[in-house]
C-alpha cells in the first residue's frame, strides 16, 4: 500500500475513532446538524484531552518539586486543566460560543498570571498572548472573536500597567535560562497555532463534505422530479435548471441558463411570462400557461409555470424558483371532458324534448280512453249484459287514470329539468291549501282505512310561492303517505313557522325507510322498494317532482324516517317578509300578556 494511501487511511481511522469516542457528548440541540456537531465534537475532544492531560501532570510536579517554580508549574497546569470543565460546559449546554469565550479567557488569564510573576513585559510568556485570538478564531463568529480579543487586550494592558507602576512581585527564579524559556514559549505558541489550523482544516473539510452531500442530494431529488425546476436570478435570467429540462424542452439544462428558457417560450407568450416573473417578485407567487418550442416530433409543449419568491435569498442565489410542468395531456383531458359534458347536455335536452313530446301525444288518447270508459261505466250508452263487462270498463278507467298520472309526472319532471316549468311566486294562505289537499285525499285515505288530519300553527304568515306548485307538492306527499301506510295508521299534514320560512310537513305512521336508502330518494325513477315483487305501484317520480318544485321556489326538502315507525317529509318555503313582521307584533304583545290570557289564547 503506498504511503499516501496509508496516511489517508490512518487519518480516516483516527477521525472515526474521534467521532465514536466523543460523538455521544455532543448536545442534542446540534446533533442533527453535521457541521455544527463536528465543530462541537472537535472542541470537546481537544479541551477534554488537553485538560485531563494537564491535570495528570500536576500531581507529579506538585509531589516531586520544591520551591516557587513548583507553584508556578502547578498554576499553569491547573489553569490548563480548567479547559476540561469548559468542554463539559459545552457538552452539557450546547453553547459553543460561550465555551470558546470561556476557554480563551482562561488562556488570557493564565498568560497574564505567568507574565506577572516572571518579569511583566519582559517575561518569556508574553508571546503566549498570541494564543488568545487563535483560540477565538475557531468559533467562526466575529462577535466571539472580537469579545475574546478585547479580553486578551485587557489582560495585556493590565500586565503593562502593573509593570509600569512597579507593583509586580520580584521575578521567580526559573530552572532554565530566559532564552531557552522564550524559545519554548515560541514553540508552544506555534504548536498551538498548528493545532488550531489542523482543527480549522478539519472543520473546513467537514463543511465541504456537507456541501457536496447536500448538492448531491439536491441533484438526486431534482433528477427524480419529472417536472422542470428553474431558479431565476435578480435579473430574471435562469441560474439553475433541473435534469427534467431534456424531457420537457429537449435541450440540456445548461442551455436554459441566462435567457435560454426565455427563447424557448413562443413569442406570443413571452409578455405573459415576464409578467408572471414580475407578479411573483411583488406578490410572492404567480402562475402562467406557456407554449414552449421543443425540437423533435413535439414541436410545441403546453406547460404551466408556477413561480415562487425565495425569502432571504443571498446575492448570487436564485431569488425566484419556478416549477414548470407539461399540461398537454391535462388540456386534452379537459377538452375531452368539455366535449362529453356538451354531449351530455345535448342528450339531456333531447331526452327532455322526447319525454315532453311523448307525454303530450299520450295525453290526448288517454283523455279519450278515460272519458269514454267513464261514459261506459255509467251505462249512458246502454246497459251491460254481464257483470264482468262492467269490471272490464272499470279496470280500463282506473288504468287510464294511473297512466295519465304517470304521464303528467313525466311531463312535469321534464319541464323542471329543462327549466320551462313556470312558477309565479305570490303570497297566499297556506291553511286553505292544506285543507284543500286534505279534502282531495280524504276519500283515498278513507278507502285505505287511515286517519287523515290537518294541523296548522296559529298566526302563520303567508307563504311566498306558487300556489299551484305547493298544492302539487302536498298532493304528491299525501299520496305517498297514504300509499305506504297500513290500515289503521295515521297521516298528518301541517305547517309551522321556522324563522323566515314556513315548514310544510306530511307525517305518517307507515312502513318507514332505511337510513341507507334516504340519500337515494328524490332521484328520478328511483324507488326504495324496487324489486320484482314490490307491493306498491308508482314510477319513483313523485318525490323527484316535489324536490324540483321546491327548488324552483327557493325552498328545501328534508326527509326523516325510521323503519317500522314512519316518515316525515318537510318542505321549507320562504314566508312573505311583510307578513312575518306583522306576525311578530301580536307575538310580542302576547309575550307580555298575563298567564291566564295566554292559556285562554291557547299559547
Amino acid at each position: 500500500m503506498p504511503s499516501e494511501a496509508r496516511t489517508r487511511l490512518a487519518k480516516h481511522e483516527f477521525t472515526a475513532v474521534l467521532e465514536t469516542s466523543f460523538g455521544g457528548l455532543v448536545h442534542s440541540s446540534v446533533a442533527d446538524d453535521p457541521v455544527a456537531a463536528a465543530r462541537h465534537r472537535s472542541f470537546i475532544a481537544a479541551h477534554l484531552v488537553g485538560g485531563f492531560a494537564a491535570l495528570a501532570l500536576v500531581l507529579p510536579v506538585w509531589i516531586g518539586g520544591e520551591g516557587p517554580a513548583v507553584w508556578l508549574a502547578a498554576l499553569v497546569l491547573g489553569m490548563l486543566g480548567a479547559q476540561a470543565l469548559v468542554a463539559l460546559l459545552v457538552a452539557r449546554t450546547g453553547r459553543y460560543a460561550l465555551g470558546q469565550f470561556a476557554s480563551a479567557t482562561c488562556i488570557a488569564a493564565l498568560v497574564a498570571a505567568v507574565c506577572g510573576v516572571t518579569g511583566g513585559l519582559s517575561s518569556f510568556a508574553l508571546v503566549l498572548f498570541a494564543a488568545v485570538p487563535i483560540e477565538a478564531a475557531l468559533s467562526g463568529r466575529r462577535a466571539t472573536i472580537a469579545a475574546v480579543t478585547a479580553v486578551g487586550a485587557a489582560f495585556l494592558a493590565a500586565v503593562a500597567a502593573f509593570d509600569g507602576a512597579h507593583v509586580l512581585p520580584e521575578p521567580l527564579p526559573l530552572p532554565l535560562p530566559g532564552a531557552v524559556l522564550s524559545l519554548l514559549a515560541v514553540m508552544a505558541t506555534a504548536a498551538f497555532a498548528v493545532l488550531g489550523a489542523w482543527r480549522l482544516q478539519g472543520l473546513h473539510r467537514r463543511l465541504e463534505t456537507a456541501a457536496h452531500e447536500a448538492a448531491a442530494q439536491l441533484d438526486l431529488y431534482a433528477a427524480a422530479v419529472p417536472d422542470l425546476v428553474l431558479g431565476f436570478g435578480e435579473d430574471g435570467g435562469v441560474v439553475f435548471a433541473s435534469p427534467a429540462a431534456e424531457t420537457l424542452t429537449g435541450v440540456a439544462p445548461g442551455a436554459l441558463h441566462g435567457d435560454g428558457f426565455f427563447h424557448r417560450v413562443l413569442p406570443a407568450d413571452r409578455p405573459a411570462y415576464l409578467d408572471a416573473l414580475g407578479r411573483a417578485t411583488d406578490a410572492g407567487e404567480a402562475s402562467v400557461e406557456l407554449q414552449l418550442a421543443a425540437p423533435g416530433a413535439r414541436a410545441i409543449v403546453l406547460a404551466e409555470l408556477t413561480v415562487t419568491r425565495v425569502a432571504g435569498a443571498a446575492r448570487g442565489m436564485a431569488s425566484l424558483v419556478g416549477h414548470c410542468r407539461d399540461i398537454g395531456r391535462r388540456k386534452a383531458l379537459e377538452a375531452e371532458i368539455a366535449r362529453n359534458e356538451a354531449a351530455c347536455r345535448d342528450a339531456a335536452r333531447a331526452k327532455t324534448r322526447f319525454l315532453a313530446n311523448v307525454s303530450h301525444e299520450l295525453r290526448t288518447p288517454l283523455n279519450a280512453i278515460i272519458g269514454f270508459s267513464d261514459l261506459l261505466g255509467q251505462e249512458l250508452v246502454g246497459r251491460f249484459e254481464q257483470d264482468r263487462h262492467r269490471d272490464y270498463v272499470r279496470l280500463i278507467h282506473e288504468s287510464g287514470q294511473h297512466l295519465l298520472q304517470v304521464v303528467n309526472e313525466i311531463l312535469d319532471m321534464s319541464k323542471i329539468d329543462s327549466g320551462t316549468f313556470q312558477v309565479t311566486p305570490e303570497p297566499f294562505d297556506v291553511s286553505t291549501v292544506l285543507e284543500s289537499c286534505r279534502l282531495m285525499m280524504a276519500h283515498q285515505a278513507e278507502t285505505a282505512g287511515l286517519r287523515l288530519s290537518c294541523e296548522v300553527a296559529p298566526g302563520l304568515p303567508d307563504v311566498l310561492g306558487d300556489r299551484r306548485a305547493c298544492k302539487q307538492i302536498l298532493v304528491n306527499l299525501l299520496s305517498n303517505a297514504v300509499k305506504f301506510t297500513g290500515r289503521g295508521g295515521e297521516v298528518v299534514c301541517g305547517a309551522r313557522r321556522e324563522g323566515g320560512r314556513i315548514a310544510l310537513y306530511v307525517r305518517d305512521t307507515g312502513i318507514g325507510i332505511a337510513e341507507a336508502d334516504l340519500p337515494r330518494l328524490g332521484t328520478p325513477f328511483v324507488q326504495v322498494d324496487n324489486g320484482y315483487d314490490r307491493r306498491h305501484d308508482g314510477t319513483g317520480l313523485g318525490l323527484s317532482v316535489v324536490k324540483g318544485l321546491t327548488a324552483l321556489q327557493g325552498g328545501t326538502m328534508e326527509i326523516e324516517s325510521r323503519l317500522g315507525v314512519g316518515t316525515v317529509v318537510t318542505v321549507r318555503l320562504p314566508a312573505h317578509p311583510r307578513r312575518v313582521e306583522e306576525a311578530r307584533v301580536p307575538d310580542a304583545a302576547m309575550a307580555a300578556a298575563p298567564a291566564p290570557l295566554k292559556r285562554a289564547a291557547g299559547r
